[in-house]
């Protein structure tokens, strides 16, 4: 006779699934929101501003270092206001971002106005594709991971599907 005899499964024990539990989710999600945020974080928060004000803020050698790229100006307005709750608040280094209209004298005006700069030429295509395919392809990764994990509890109830019990 066997002296430790295995207990026997009951139902519960067959039924529930042996798949990774909600804290991968939760672990997914965390890393996803830190993603999305990080450059906030680090940098602070950043304004849009128009194109005009741009030139304004040009003419009134309102800027700091500026990032000129193919489409787009990002940089640091010196002094900021704005209203908040009826006051007038002013802010030190502001970021900024700006959409990039075609000027050929921008470059002139900015070295006449000593404002230090960076031209930064990118290549758009691979960047875009990696921010939208690798996102996609985790999901889908994680998606087949927890998918067979659930329904590897007991494989055999796919076959023993359809078959006549009697």
């Amino acid at each position: 006779m066997n002296k430790n005899p295995k207990p026997k499964a009951t139902k519960a024990d067959s039924t529930k699934p042996k798949g990774p539990s909600s804290w991968v989710f939760i672990l997914f999600l965390v890393w996803l929101g830190f993603a999305l945020f990080y450059d906030s974080f680090v940098n602070g928060p950043s304004i849009n501003i128009g194109y005009s004000e741009f030139l304004q803020n040009l003419s009134d050698k309102n800027l700091g270092d500026l990032l000129i790229s193919s489409n787009k100006i990002d940089g640091t307005l010196l002094k900021y206001s704005y209203m908040e709750k009826g006051a007038n608040k002013e802010v030190s280094n502001q970021r900024f971002s700006t959409i990039r209209m075609t000027d050929e004298n921008l470059i002139k005006r900015l070295e006449e106005n000593k404002i230090k700069f960076t031209v930064k030429n990118e290549n758009t295509f691979w960047a875009n594709a990696l921010v939208w395919l690798l996102p996609l392809g985790l999901l889908f990764l994680f998606w087949q991971f927890y998918v067979f994990a659930y329904f590897s509890v007991d494989s055999r109830i796919v076959y023993e599907f359809g078959k006549k019990q009697g």
